[in-house]
Formats: structure tokens, sequence, C-alpha cells
């Protein structure tokens, strides 16, 4: 603090090297700093870089004109001010890169947009204005052509119409599926004590597999017998032989 001011400053170089590295820290460590890849586009940089506070002021002030090019300092005579015209304005068609018609790119109207007017000192609102009953007619009917009223009633009510038709789909849906899983389970239940009876009067459990002969294996299932026979060739020798524990003939 008791080092000698920069030129056009306050503080000394070792206070304004701690600000400046603060400031750096703090934009370096903001992941939505205006800077960073992948936020804008070069182009929308660009007209981001160009927007000042005087265009800002000439933008939203009324009976503003002429205004300063930094409006941080302040002027010692009338010819350092500028006309608004001469203050570079951010094109906000860098931003429409997605609208279907590209040929109406930046044409927003909006009811603000469309309808904002500087006021003049002499009224405190626009609907003072003697001629200002014609300008109301139009923005009532700019609002009806924009907004309509029923017509969005109409829709939200068609929409709440189908969401409650779509929650009864899906209720029903829930109720059909727990309907097979227990139609499911109870199958299950039923299909382990289903039992198989042989002829000879031999049981067997659900999902048993025997040999009945040397050419027959049989499976219980679901309380069914089911046997499967296994084909043999016809034998190519005159006196074919049975084997024990063979199927089919040998010679």
């Amino acid at each position: 603090m008791a080092e000698t001011p920069l030129e056009g400053s306050k503080v000394g170089p070792t206070f304004a090297h701690i600000l400046a590295d603060q400031f750096k820290r703090l934009r370096s460590g903001d992941r939505f700093w205006y800077e960073n890849p992948m936020v804008f586009t070069p182009d929308q940089l660009t007209q981001i870089k160009q927007t000042s506070l005087a265009r800002i002021i000439c933008d939203s002030s009324d009976a503003i004109s002429r205004v300063q090019k930094d409006a941080f300092t302040m002027v010692h005579s009338k010819e350092e001010y500028v006309p608004c015209n001469n203050i570079p304005k951010m094109d906000l068609k860098m931003w429409s890169e997605c609208c279907m018609d590209c040929g109406k790119a930046g044409d927003f109207r909006s009811i603000t947009s469309h309808f904002r007017r500087r006021r003049t000192p002499d009224f405190s609102t626009q609907s003072d204005h003697p001629d200002a009953s014609g300008t109301v007619a139009q923005l009532d009917h700019f609002r009806d052509q924009v907004y309509n009223k029923q017509e969005v009633d109409l829709k939200m009510f068609q929409m709440e119409n189908k969401l409650v038709e779509m929650e009864n789909v899906v209720h029903d849906m829930e109720a059909n599926m727990k309907k097979m899983k227990r139609h499911m389970r109870r199958m299950m239940t039923s299909s382990k004590t289903m039992m198989c009876v042989e002829d000879d009067g031999t049981q067997r459990q659900h999902n048993d597999k025997w040999n009945k002969d040397d050419c027959s294996t049989c499976k219980c299932r679901m309380g069914q017998i089911k046997c499967k026979t296994q084909p043999c060739p016809k034998p190519t020798c005159e006196f074919p032989k049975k084997m024990p524990g063979v199927c089919c003939l040998i010679c």
C-alpha cells in the first residue's frame, strides 16, 4: 500500500499484480467463462466482445441518441459524444443457426421488440400519447395472432386427455404383468408337484430322465411321460445279433 501508484492507477505494482492474478484465477476457474472452448462460436464471441455499456444505454434508455464510447469515463466536452448509430451493435443472427427458415434468421418478432419504442420526455408512458390508440389496437391485434388463448387451452386440454389415456394404458400393462407373474408362479409350483407313473407303478419326479430299454429314453414333464426311440439302420448281414446294452443289431 505504501508503493508509488502506477500511472493511471491508485495502487502500486505489487498490489496491481495481486489483483491481476486474482482475476485471472477467477476467470480460469470458471467453467462457464464465455471464452472457454465449446461455449460460443467464433462469430458469437466477436459479437459479444464488441458489445459495450454504451450500446446497452442506447438500446435501453429513452430520449438518448448520443453517448460517449466508453461509458465508464467522464467526458470533458460535447464533441466526445457520438451518435448511437456509430456504436457497434450485437448481431443476434449469429445465434439463430438452428432456425427452420434461415431466410428470416434474427427476426424474432417478439411483442416487446415489435412495439417497444423510445418514450419522449413529454409522456410517462406510451398510452399517454394522444396518438396511442392506434398503437394499442395494433398491439392487441398482434397479441391475438401470437397468442390465441382459446387455441392454446384447447391444445392443453387435448394433451391432458392423451396423458390420461397413456396413464390408463400403463396401468393396464402393469396389471397384466402382475397377472402373468402370478400365473407363472403357479405353473412353477404345480410343475414341481406333478409326478409321472410308469406302467409298472414306478413314480417319477418332474424333469426326471431314464432309459426304458436299450433303445428308448423317457422324460417326465408336467405329469406326462414322453419317450424317444433311437432309430437303427437295417443290418447288412444275413444273421445279425442283439448284444446286451446295445440298441441296434450288429453283424
